[in-house]
């Protein structure tokens, strides 16, 4: 899976960290917002993004050996409420 992760002002978002729940591929964005994931399973999975003061964003992915699949994530920001 190669990706790249946006805000919602559309600019890409440094840092952001993305991974497939229950594999250890793991990667963290760089200045263009771009993440690549290697040595998944095939079948759809669950692609989660996040990034300090940002939601958490999933998203499924069907992957199929032999095969890149691409994805643009885009992440709102997180609404801080105080009590």
């Amino acid at each position: 899976v190669t990706g790249t992760v946006r805000g919602p002002d559309g600019r890409p978002v440094r840092g952001a960290r993305a991974f497939v729940p229950g594999t250890a591929a793991t990667a963290a964005t760089g200045d263009a917002g771009t993440f690549a994931l290697d040595s998944l399973p095939a079948g759809t999975r669950t692609l989660e993004v996040r990034a300090i003061g940002f939601e958490p964003r999933r998203v499924a992915v069907d992957l199929a050996s032999g095969r890149t699949t691409a994805s643009e994530v885009r992440l709102t920001r997180t609404v801080a409420t105080l009590d």
